[in-house]
């Protein structure tokens, strides 16, 4: 004959607790809702507008990143004002170094062309 220890203790759970389904609570308490806990946090819509607009100025024109670096502050208010609710400090950075590298390009591609057509004068009149 063999010995079986008892077994221990159940595992407890490791997630938040989940009602069985069709469970009726106790009166006067209620069933939490599933997954309750700390809300989700939200991402700011301003914020994916920044990002979306920086980063097509590097692939259509300078002027979408000026947009977004001009939409950038009024973004980061946004967020700042929801208290913690809305997220996108790193979508409204993102965007912000698009538009800059977009606005960048375009004043350095502008540059070079203006000393290419005044070197095409200087030496046509020579």
């Amino acid at each position: 004959m063999s010995y079986d220890p008892p077994a221990g203790p159940p595992e407890p759970p490791t997630g938040p607790y989940q009602p069985p389904p069709g469970a009726v609570p106790p009166p006067g308490y209620y069933l939490p809702p599933p997954g309750y806990g700390y809300p989700v946090q939200q991402t700011s819509g301003k914020a994916t507008t920044v990002l979306v607009l920086g980063i097509l100025s590097l692939l259509v024109c300078m002027v979408l990143g000026i947009i977004a670096v001009c939409l950038a502050p009024g973004a980061r208010r946004e967020i700042a004002e929801s208290q913690g609710r809305l997220g996108g400090e790193g979508q409204i950075k993102a965007g912000v170094i698009c538009g800059w590298i977009s606005i960048g390009l375009t004043a350095l591609s502008l540059v070079i062309g203006i000393v290419f057509l005044i070197a095409l004068v200087v030496v046509g009149n020579t």
